[in-house]
């Protein structure tokens, strides 16, 4: 890729799947830089290609402005509809300077106002990261044309986690642990409530101490002793030698990494239908099977499909195929020479 791009993003921690994909383009591309326009401080990404933007919302724009031209930058991909406004004004004055979207979630979210969906039509292209955002994006009047749908990409892994040995249904749960809300861990709770064969679920993500809300509702389904806490881990995938299943239970989700993370060590999945990305990721009965969100008897009685199936390991790889990220950066390439 020849381009030299600028990311500009916002209230990231560094642990999330964007940033995941952010930081594959950086050690992918060394003409790829980042911009984190809340942030106090970046704990992650290469910080000799980044900046955190301070003060003002003026100042920000001029220490934008000024690093696109010092870095002689040719795109900026706004990771929100709010900073396509953004970077487009800090690129005012340059006709050369490409704005592009990269959004990372659904367009329907509650948060995402009319006014915010306009901002799109100021970009100059659209990255879409899962075929559900593509129809949304359409949907608000971009044009086709106008629209690249790239996925997000998956590193090939040669490691496999093999099926358990026993009879019990072995579980695991990756990513932030959350009651409510987004990750929506009291369906899955819900859920394994109903299952009447035996089960044992690991969740990686937090330790029990940290997180005493989800502990109490364990308790309350009477369900703690199935349950085990694996606390955070950078590569949580290193302590997983062999399990049978990996659940997510999401209200939303922009593309589903953990899933297709799962799936790269041959793991099969089970998973909410969410709006985007689940789709595009799950193929029933050959790497899983999904749910509709809401319905924990739906997702019990998937959770016991899944423990009658025998999966393949390679099958359950070989699903993945177009996200692979050599097959990904070699799209990018095309897409930004």
């Amino acid at each position: 890729m020849q381009k030299r791009i600028l990311i500009l993003t916002t209230k990231s921690s560094g642990k999330g799947g964007t940033e995941t994909v952010i930081k594959a383009w950086q050690a992918k591309y060394p003409t790829v830089y980042l911009a984190e326009w809340t942030q106090p401080a970046l704990t992650w990404g290469d910080p000799a290609r980044s900046i955190v933007l301070r003060g003002n919302t003026l100042a920000k724009l001029q220490q934008m402005h000024k690093f696109i031209i010092e870095h002689e930058i040719d795109v900026v991909l706004a990771t929100g509809p709010t900073l396509i406004l953004l970077a487009k004004l800090a690129a005012l004055g340059s006709k050369r300077i490409k704005i592009g979207s990269w959004i990372h979630f659904s367009l329907d979210m509650p948060y995402i106002t009319t006014l915010k969906k306009q901002f799109l039509r100021l970009a100059d292209f659209h990255l879409a990261i899962a075929s559900a955002i593509e129809a949304q994006l359409v949907a608000v009047g971009i044009k086709p044309t106008k629209i690249h749908t790239i996925y997000n990409p998956i590193q090939r892994q040669t490691q496999t986690i093999q099926p358990s040995a026993t009879a019990t249904l072995e579980l695991v749960y990756v990513g932030r642990v959350m009651l409510a809300g987004q990750k929506n861990l009291r369906e899955l709770f819900a859920g394994l409530a109903q299952l009447t064969l035996p089960w044992h679920l690991r969740i990686f993500g937090a330790d029990a101490k940290d997180v005493p809300d989800v502990v109490a509702e364990l308790e309350r389904l009477q369900i703690s002793q199935n349950v085990e806490f694996a606390g955070w881990h950078a590569n949580p995938w290193a302590h997983i030698q062999t399990a049978d299943g990996l659940v997510l239970t999401s209200t939303y989700e922009g593309f589903p990494l953990v899933l297709c993370e799962a799936i790269s060590y041959g793991l099969p999945v089970v998973a909410s239908q969410t709006k985007t990305g689940t789709d595009d990721i799950v193929v029933p009965g050959v790497n899983g099977y999904m749910y509709a969100s809401g319905a924990p008897a739906q997702l019990a009685a998937n959770l016991a499909k899944l423990h009658a199936q025998q999966f393949d390991p390679a099958t359950i790889k070989k699903s993945l195929e177009p996200y692979y990220a050599d097959r990904y950066f070699a799209n990018i390439d095309t897409l930004f020479d």
